[in-house]
């Protein structure tokens, strides 16, 4: 009976344990994603230069497209040929 209590307490206590480290290893990968973006808006490196990059060139090639309007063009009248 006593070695029961001491198995289930043994158990109860590892979990805690277990959990505890998990919620510590999340606050801390939180707080470094954190930095890293801070550091990365401020000095210009990392992920969002990355994707500041692709930005500018999703931006030149939309430059390079011809945009007409609707009001734009012209009437072409169509014969089906048999």
């Amino acid at each position: 009976m006593i070695y029961r209590f001491k198995l289930l307490t043994m158990n109860i206590i590892f979990f805690l344990l277990v959990f505890v480290v998990l919620i510590v290893l999340v606050v801390l990968f939180s707080i470094l994603g954190f930095i890293r973006n801070l550091f990365s808006a401020i000095f210009g490196f990392g992920k969002n230069r990355q994707t500041e990059k692709n930005e500018r060139n999703q931006n030149v090639q939309n430059d390079h497209k011809k945009v007409f309007e609707k009001t734009e063009g012209e009437y072409v009248d169509y014969e089906e040929i048999k």
